[in-house]
């Protein structure tokens, strides 16, 4: 199986959002699958960078395969030439493939057209869907380009990761028949071995997100306020940057949290798995997610967590695994905060549970698993047209 993959909005380490990490643990799942099966992969990457330092690479440090950088930025000279030499590219990198795997919205020249190279070549398409494609209110000209080339059938299969959103991706975005399930995966080594440091607090309590509306911190500034006076000792520390950390601020001060309340600002991601590991409880109140793959780290990390019923869609089972409350409600929130603060036993099991959870469902063989039986029947299916 010859696998080329498009990686225009990042894949670790270059960048270290979500999708980067997710593609990242993916790949390499396949990887180690294939070789364990001594099953034959080839894979290569056309990645997109921020830092011109990465240009002169050939091939993915960690991974080891072969990768053509494209400077994201359009605004220079520099990034406008490696954007036509990406796209010069595609052809003879395509030829060689039998998937073509799209891993980027199309928000660029390159994952623009990459569908339209794959299409004149005949090559099978998988897409990996991102969160943003099904938001109404985001993005709009992507999602109406991605609909439209998806309802022409350039795609084989979309994959998305939660089954409870197939409806509303075959609304807007492309045909219920070929939408595929695959959940998000995590690097559960990366999680099991990190470091513990000590910190202030008992417990320690800890966010990690980008700080904007959606994540909803300001639920988890109020729910702890309502918590710190029968537990004077916990401690929360908000692991992200974002447009609203001055307003965040100036809630804790209303609050009167702020000397218990630490932002840490943007957290490169080989700190935040050692503060996965030193923390006790691990909160998400967002009221908008596709899967978290924060909350999956926080499990993977054995760390007890709390999430809003939107984000523990088809991850948590309440008081099994983790600890659920309705979005926005605050005072649902503060109650569970305590529950877990005042039993430690409890804590104990809930995460236990949650690190088995995503051992068994999660873990990025597991999904790569999924994966190469999705690629492989995608094959089959060419081959028996052909005979």
């Amino acid at each position: 199986m010859r696998l080329l993959v498009s990686a225009i909005t990042g894949v670790y380490p270059f960048d270290e959002n979500g999708p980067s990490l997710h593609l990242y643990a993916m790949l390499k799942g396949i990887m180690e699958v294939c070789r364990s099966k001594s099953e034959e992969i080839a894979i290569e990457l056309i990645v997109g960078v921020a830092d011109p330092k990465y240009l002169s690479l050939d091939r993915h440090p960690l991974l080891n395969v072969p990768m053509v950088p494209v400077l994201r930025s359009l605004k220079s000279i520099n990034g406008f030439k490696t954007t036509i030499n990406g796209c010069s590219k595609l052809a003879s990198k395509i030829k060689d493939a039998n998937i073509i795997f799209h891993n980027s919205p199309p928000i660029d020249l390159i994952s623009f057209t990459y569908p339209f190279f794959a299409r004149l070549a005949g090559k099978k398409q998988i897409y990996l869907l991102h969160g943003s494609l099904i938001n109404e209110r985001v993005n709009s000209t992507a999602r109406k380009y991605f609909h439209l080339i998806a309802q022409l059938g350039f795609f084989n299969k979309v994959i998305i990761p939660l089954e409870s959103f197939k409806e509303i991706v075959a609304k807007l975005v492309c045909p219920y028949e070929i939408i595929v399930t695959i959940p998000t995966c995590v690097m559960t080594p990366w999680y099991e071995s990190s470091d513990k440091i000590h910190l202030e607090g008992d417990p320690v309590l800890l966010f990690a997100g980008r700080l904007s509306q959606v994540k909803r911190a300001d639920v988890l500034l109020e729910a702890f306020s309502l918590v710190t006076p029968q537990y004077p000792s916990a401690r929360l520390y908000l692991a992200g940057s974002g447009p609203l950390e001055f307003s965040l601020k100036k809630l804790c001060a209303k609050l009167g949290i702020s000397g218990k309340v630490v932002f840490l600002g943007h957290v490169k991601h080989r700190k935040l798995r050692v503060l996965y590991r030193s923390s006790d409880i691990f909160v998400l109140p967002s009221d908008a997610e596709f899967m978290s793959n924060s909350l999956l780290e926080a499990m993977a990390s054995r760390c007890a967590v709390i999430a809003s019923d939107i984000v523990a869609a088809e991850v948590i089972e309440n008081g099994k695994n983790g600890l659920v409350f309705t979005h926005g409600d605050f005072r649902m929130l503060a109650n569970n905060i305590a529950i877990l603060a005042g039993d430690k036993t409890l804590r104990k099991n809930l995460s236990d549970a949650a690190y088995l959870t995503v051992k068994k469902k999660f873990d990025y063989r597991v999904v790569a698993s999924k994966l190469i039986k999705e690629m492989r029947d995608t094959l089959l299916v060419e081959s028996i047209k052909l005979t």
